[in-house]
């Protein structure tokens, strides 16, 4: 898969560039946030296994904090940026059949789609972290667990790739075939 190449450095817009500037360390930071969590899942799982099989003392909060809270972060928090990167799968089909310009009709229209639809998942999981915070929800175990803090992980990484879904969808052509070109043959 080809990496998106920098929109910064293209005839875009300035805004489009401005915002560009803000949306990829966002994404950068974000991506970095995830694979931390990453980190921290496999390092708590390694020392509740040893301590558990070693020791007979497992961590007791290990699978609650893996669980509800490492887990959902390492997954929503680099959306944006793996898709940035080229980590999507595209069909392509009878679309590359069509003329160039049709194509890129398609396409926007198909980000534009994906980016009022992941919009939404956005707002109503954040909606569903207020209420949880609001609530004062918790999850109850050997320590009570905050419900919202294990969501706010998924509306700020839905943010971002909504983001970074508008940015494709009105940059300049060249930008959108370059980003999600990766057919057989494609130069990178």
């Amino acid at each position: 898969m080809n990496a998106a190449p920098d929109i910064t450095v293209t005839g875009a817009p300035r805004w489009l560039r401005g915002l560009e500037s803000v949306v990829r360390p966002l994404e950068n930071v974000a991506a970095l946030v995830g694979a931390s969590m990453m980190l921290l899942a496999m390092a708590f799982m390694t020392l509740d296994a040893t301590l558990r099989y070693l020791f007979n003392s497992p961590i007791q909060f290990a699978s609650r904090l893996i669980e509800f809270y490492l887990m959902v972060g390492m997954f929503a928090m680099p959306l944006a940026w793996g898709f940035r990167t080229g980590g999507y799968i595209r069909i392509v089909g009878a679309v590359a059949l069509l003329p160039e310009r049709i194509q890129h009709l398609v396409l926007r229209l198909g980000l534009f789609v994906s980016a009022l639809y992941v919009a939404m998942l956005a707002w109503t999981s954040g909606r569903h972290f207020l209420d949880a915070w609001e609530r004062d929800e918790v999850y109850v175990g050997v320590w009570d667990w905050s419900v919202a803090w294990s969501w706010i992980w998924v509306p700020a990484g839905l943010t971002l790739l909504t983001l970074r879904l508008l940015i494709l969808t009105v940059g300049p052509a060249s930008e959108l075939n370059a980003a999600h070109s990766d057919a057989p043959g494609d130069k990178p």
